[in-house]
Protein backbone atom coordinates (compact mmCIF):
# COMPACT_ATOMS: atom_id res chain seq x y z
CA UNK A 1 0.00 0.00 0.00
CA UNK A 2 3.13 2.01 1.05
CA UNK A 3 4.47 1.65 -2.56
CA UNK A 4 1.40 2.43 -4.73
CA UNK A 5 0.98 5.42 -2.20
CA UNK A 6 4.18 6.51 -3.11
CA UNK A 7 3.71 5.99 -6.89
CA UNK A 8 0.46 7.69 -6.81
CA UNK A 9 2.22 10.81 -5.26
CA UNK A 10 5.20 10.64 -7.95
CA UNK A 11 2.84 10.11 -10.83
CA UNK A 12 0.01 13.30 -10.33
CA UNK A 13 -2.50 10.00 -10.22
CA UNK A 14 -5.16 8.64 -7.97
CA UNK A 15 -7.30 5.76 -7.83
CA UNK A 16 -11.52 5.59 -7.63
CA UNK A 17 -14.16 2.86 -7.54
CA UNK A 18 -15.18 1.83 -10.72
CA UNK A 19 -19.13 0.73 -9.99
CA UNK A 20 -20.30 4.32 -9.38
CA UNK A 21 -18.66 5.99 -12.50
CA UNK A 22 -21.06 2.73 -14.16
CA UNK A 23 -24.06 4.36 -12.98
CA UNK A 24 -23.56 7.74 -15.53
CA UNK A 25 -22.10 5.72 -18.85
CA UNK A 26 -23.56 3.85 -21.88
CA UNK A 27 -20.40 2.67 -23.32
CA UNK A 28 -17.35 1.20 -21.87
CA UNK A 29 -13.96 0.47 -23.12
CA UNK A 30 -12.54 -2.98 -21.38
CA UNK A 31 -8.28 -1.96 -21.77
CA UNK A 32 -6.57 -3.38 -18.77
CA UNK A 33 -4.05 -6.40 -19.15
CA UNK A 34 -5.23 -9.71 -18.64
CA UNK A 35 -4.53 -10.53 -15.85
CA UNK A 36 -5.92 -7.75 -14.16
CA UNK A 37 -9.14 -8.08 -15.54
CA UNK A 38 -11.12 -10.54 -13.18
CA UNK A 39 -10.23 -8.12 -10.37
CA UNK A 40 -12.17 -5.09 -12.67
CA UNK A 41 -15.11 -7.34 -13.32
CA UNK A 42 -15.51 -8.66 -10.16
CA UNK A 43 -15.55 -4.68 -9.38
CA UNK A 44 -18.14 -3.52 -12.23
CA UNK A 45 -20.65 -6.72 -11.76
CA UNK A 46 -23.08 -5.28 -9.18
CA UNK A 47 -23.38 -2.10 -11.68
CA UNK A 48 -23.48 -3.42 -14.91
CA UNK A 49 -27.21 -2.96 -16.45
CA UNK A 50 -29.04 -3.59 -19.98
CA UNK A 51 -28.70 -0.52 -21.49
CA UNK A 52 -24.59 -0.68 -21.00
CA UNK A 53 -22.40 -1.85 -24.18
CA UNK A 54 -18.87 -3.02 -23.18
CA UNK A 55 -16.14 -3.69 -25.89
CA UNK A 56 -13.12 -5.85 -24.82
CA UNK A 57 -9.99 -5.59 -26.39
CA UNK A 58 -8.30 -7.36 -23.64
CA UNK A 59 -5.91 -10.29 -25.02
CA UNK A 60 -6.61 -13.57 -24.55
CA UNK A 61 -9.96 -13.11 -22.58
CA UNK A 62 -12.47 -14.91 -23.66
CA UNK A 63 -16.40 -14.03 -24.49
CA UNK A 64 -17.46 -16.73 -21.76
CA UNK A 65 -15.52 -15.05 -18.99
CA UNK A 66 -16.36 -11.65 -19.97
CA UNK A 67 -20.16 -12.43 -19.92
CA UNK A 68 -19.74 -15.13 -16.68
CA UNK A 69 -18.73 -12.00 -14.90
CA UNK A 70 -20.82 -9.69 -15.97
CA UNK A 71 -24.09 -11.73 -15.57
CA UNK A 72 -26.69 -12.64 -18.07
CA UNK A 73 -27.83 -9.33 -19.71
CA UNK A 74 -24.64 -7.93 -20.01
CA UNK A 75 -23.60 -6.64 -23.83
CA UNK A 76 -20.18 -7.40 -24.25
CA UNK A 77 -18.34 -6.93 -27.69
CA UNK A 78 -14.82 -8.74 -28.29
CA UNK A 79 -12.53 -7.05 -30.52
CA UNK A 80 -8.87 -8.08 -31.46
CA UNK A 81 -6.70 -5.71 -33.00
CA UNK A 82 -3.58 -6.35 -34.60
CA UNK A 83 0.19 -5.03 -34.57
CA UNK A 84 -0.69 -2.70 -37.79
CA UNK A 85 3.28 -1.32 -37.34
CA UNK A 86 4.81 -4.55 -38.69
CA UNK A 87 3.24 -3.91 -42.37
CA UNK A 88 2.14 -0.40 -42.23
CA UNK A 89 -1.72 -1.30 -42.36
CA UNK A 90 -4.30 -2.64 -39.86
CA UNK A 91 -7.45 -4.87 -39.05
CA UNK A 92 -9.34 -5.98 -36.43
CA UNK A 93 -11.78 -8.34 -35.78
CA UNK A 94 -14.45 -8.59 -33.38
CA UNK A 95 -16.84 -11.10 -32.24
CA UNK A 96 -20.58 -10.16 -30.28
CA UNK A 97 -21.32 -11.67 -27.07
CA UNK A 98 -24.84 -13.34 -26.83
CA UNK A 99 -26.72 -9.96 -26.14
CA UNK A 100 -24.86 -7.85 -28.24
CA UNK A 101 -26.72 -7.25 -31.71
CA UNK A 102 -25.51 -5.96 -35.05
CA UNK A 103 -27.11 -2.68 -33.72
CA UNK A 104 -25.37 -2.72 -30.43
Amino acid sequence: LFQQAALFDSLRVGAIAVSPLLAGVLFGLLAVKPQHMAGLLNEMASAVREQHLYVSIAAGIPLQMLEGALGPKARIIRVMPNTPCLVGQGASAFALGANATPAA
